[in-house]
């Protein structure tokens, strides 16, 4: 009885979640290696050559070189970076409305370099993942669709596990070997049930943290659990890209101070380092570092500086975090699979793209058992119709 329950409601949350679970899938693993395609396409603007012997630009120098350019212009904040990659500043939208837009800047001359080809698709196939771009984008209800079906993931993953376990779990090949042989429905349960297995523990680690972005309640309860404070007081756990443009202008305020502060702090050594100028004439600069060394691209060291004097208010490295901090700083690292290298981004990648395969195969078995079931009743009638009446 239980197995009948769980096999029915998997056909039907799998025909129907299944959809959107494959456009998220299939987006995903476009936005997989996103930031080496763009640097790919876009040489000599997501990408810098090195000139040595000139020294870059520092955040107050880039700053002034824009203001330069654009008097009106309002930076929220600058975003310097190793080597080899271009610099950056965020810009405040004109009248605070909206969300503001990001510059790209030649680090040794503050030059703009224009904007990236191909940025824009990538832009829409993030919000597809996110929303299905919907009305009020990942404000709307596009969003939730994507949480639940999400959720229906969840379900999809353990009841397909139940219901196979039973069946020759003691044979290693026949759950993870496809049977090419066979032919109808054969063939698309064994491409359904073993190419399910392969990706299981992906499919369980891209739900539980792409949930994330989905519902605040869980995104709390995560925090809660994980560092034992709500996320509300987190924040956004980690760090990430550099910042985009926000509503409030920030003051006035200069960053030579903080620069040296950093240099001295840092030694100088980072991958990336992010400065966000202060909304309030009190508030600190939040500068947030990507070390060189860093295991993934979400595990920032946040300083906080003095916006007048530059002195340390405080220093939190990812290193020095407990581990449910770190997992939780972490969650967009293991929904992509960064978290384990390059190797899991590739792996998840390659889990993402099989999400189609499931929702297709589902199709197929469940018009087969429909034509199955309508040519039984069809004999039985037939059989029927042939009995001499009594």
């Amino acid at each position: 009885m239980l197995r009948t329950v769980l096999f029915q409601l998997h056909w039907i949350f799998g025909i129907t979640a299944g959809f959107v679970l494959a456009l998220v899938g299939l987006t995903g693993a476009f936005l997989s290696f996103e930031d080496e395609i763009l640097e790919w396409m876009n040489p000599g603007v997501l990408s810098v050559e090195i000139q040595p012997g000139r020294t870059p630009l520092t955040p107050q120098q880039l700053i002034d070189t824009v203001k330069a350019a654009d008097p009106a212009a309002l930076v929220n904040a600058v975003t310097v970076a190793a080597p080899g990659h271009p610099a950056s500043v965020g810009l405040a939208p004109p009248g605070g409305q909206g969300r503001g837009r990001q510059m790209l800047l030649d680090p040794y001359t503050g030059a703009p370099l224009g904007e990236p080809a191909g940025r824009g698709f990538f832009q829409f196939s993030e919000q597809l993942h996110r929303n299905l771009v919907m009305p009020g984008g990942n404000q709307g209800f596009g969003k939730i669709i994507v949480g639940v079906s999400t959720l229906i993931l969840i379900y999809l993953a353990a009841s397909g596990l139940y219901l196979r376990w039973p069946l020759l779990w003691t044979r290693l090949k026949v759950w993870l070997k496809p049977n090419f042989r066979a032919r109808g429905r054969a063939l698309w349960w064994s491409l359904h049930a073993v190419f399910g297995t392969w990706v299981l523990v992906f499919y369980l680690v891209m739900a539980f943290t792409g949930l994330w972005w989905s519902f605040e309640w869980y995104r709390n309860g995560e925090s809660l659990l994980l560092t034992g404070k709500p996320a509300v007081i987190q924040g956004q756990g980690g760090g990430g890209r550099p910042p985009q443009g926000e509503a409030a202008a920030p003051p006035p305020v200069s960053l030579d101070a903080a620069w040296s502060s950093f240099l001295q702090t840092t030694g100088g050594v980072y991958e990336t380092a992010s400065f966000t100028l202060p909304r309030k004439a009190d508030d600190p600069i939040a500068v947030r570092i990507l070390p060189l060394d860093a295991p993934h691209e979400r595990a920032s060291d946040q300083l906080k500086l003095d916006a007048n004097s530059g002195a340390v208010v405080s220093l939190e490295r990812y290193a020095d975090k407990t581990t449910g901090e770190q997992i939780y700083g972490s969650v967009f690292a293991l929904h992509r699979g960064s978290y384990f290298g390059v190797p899991g981004v590739a792996l998840f990648m390659v889990a993402s793209v099989l999400m189609p395969v499931f929702f297709i195969t589902g199709w197929l078995l469940y018009l087969g058992r429909r034509r199955s079931k309508a040519k039984r009743r069809a004999q039985i009638a037939t059989r029927h119709d042939a009995q001499p009446a009594e």
